[in-house]
């Protein structure tokens, strides 16, 4: 897995992709597969997810991946959680060289006061974890998707603990009639027991070995964040 971490840092570098996830195991699916992750994620943030998931008492599988991610870093994002604390084992680089977080006290670049030069080109690198649900039941994932949106955003009523602007919420299965959601490309590669994935829109022309390409539902937020950190 290490070769192929290298060909998508360098899809990374030149803006062909926006990030990237590698798992630490395979997660089993069904039917339809649901999948919840953030920039970042904190204790607080998965206790409020998991409290909330067995509440709706639903028949789904339910796992937590452990993942190693690189993604854009927009100024507007948050490094430090709702008690400005720094979110653990994040980094964040401007070409080679690692940005000391602790020294900004602010939650963003863009609260910091840092300018659009700065900001431009900066990717982080993050150890975290991805939330995956598995079902048979349409009505099901459609009630998680409705649920998960309301919940994982910033500024909503219902919002869990160090929600965020972007959270990335993937859906596979069949034809789903959701408003919230448009359709990408997932390219997944599976070892025995690891996983690298990454997304990209539509009407990107894009061949990798061993990766098999298909098409997901992805909510709207995460698909226009994608869509304005790709060159053109």
């Amino acid at each position: 897995m290490e070769q192929t971490k290298q060909t998508l840092d360098r899809l990374l570098e030149q803006r062909i992709i926006t990030g990237y996830n590698i798992f630490d195991r395979i997660f089993e699916r069904g039917k339809y597969n649901f999948s919840l992750s953030n920039f970042h994620e904190t204790e607080a943030y998965l206790e409020d997810v998991i409290r909330d998931i067995n509440s709706l008492n639903l028949s789904v599988n339910f796992q937590i991946r452990d993942r190693q991610t690189a993604f854009c870093w927009k100024p507007w994002h948050r490094f430090r959680d709702d008690n400005n604390k720094l979110y653990p084992n994040i980094k964040i680089r401007k070409q080679r060289e690692i940005i000391n977080l602790e020294s900004i006290l602010a939650q963003t670049f863009v609260e910091a006061g840092y300018n659009s030069d700065f900001c431009n080109n900066l990717i982080c690198e993050n150890k975290c974890y991805e939330i995956n649900l598995a079902c048979n039941l349409q009505e099901e994932i459609l009630q998680l998707a409705s649920f998960f949106c309301d919940c994982s955003l910033i500024g909503n009523l219902n919002a869990w603990r160090d929600a965020y602007k972007t959270p990335a919420i993937i859906i596979e299965g069949g034809k789903l009639n959701l408003n919230s959601f448009g359709e990408m490309y997932l390219f997944r590669k599976r070892t025995s027991n690891l996983e690298a994935s990454f997304l990209i829109p539509q009407h990107i022309s894009l061949i990798l070995p061993y990766f098999k390409k298909q098409l997901v539902y992805v909510n709207k937020i995460l698909i226009d964040y994608i869509s304005s950190g790709l060159d053109p």
